[in-house]
């Protein structure tokens, strides 16, 4: 049985960054419950944060009130949430040799998957060639008469 915790986990963490978001992606892939609280520079959630930790603002944070762990350092979470609450933590060492041996025998084959998978295999080499061509000049066209407006937090009008 894989343990599941009673209580939802608490992570603080903000969007945009990098490592914040790896642990959000595990905890979906485990499948565990939490609260997110968005701790973005100037939010409320920031000085909260730094109250828990006793000074530090560091995200991604997480609080586990079922184990009492409190921790900083996302590939630190990571390792805890599949230690806590997994069957077994990525790469098992029997995948990792079973991709040593297996990957280099496929790769020939992924060779020629690759591009039906990507719908880029074309009979005629010309044609797939002009596509791109035609289809890079539409995008040009279309970036160069409309401007991009990038609104930052502070001056979002949403």
């Amino acid at each position: 049985n894989v343990p599941r915790p009673r209580k939802a986990l608490i992570v603080y963490s903000y969007e945009g960054n990098q490592f914040c978001r790896l642990v959000r992606e595990i905890l979906t892939e485990l499948d565990l419950p939490y609260e997110l609280r968005s701790a973005g520079k100037g939010s409320f959630r920031r000085e909260e944060l730094s109250e828990v930790t006793g000074g530090s603002s560091q995200c991604p944070y997480l609080i586990d009130p079922n184990t009492g762990i409190r921790m900083s350092e996302s590939k630190d979470i990571i390792q805890y949430l599949y230690d806590t609450y997994a069957l077994w933590t990525p790469p098992s060492e029997l995948l990792r040799l079973a991709s040593d041996v297996v990957t280099p025998l496929l790769a020939p084959l992924y060779k020629l998957i690759t591009p039906l998978q990507a719908g880029s295999y074309r009979e005629n080499e010309f044609e797939y060639r002009s596509e791109i061509a035609e289809a890079k000049a539409e995008i040009f066209d279309e970036i160069s008469t409309a401007p991009v407006v990038i609104y930052t937090f502070e001056l979002s009008p949403f």
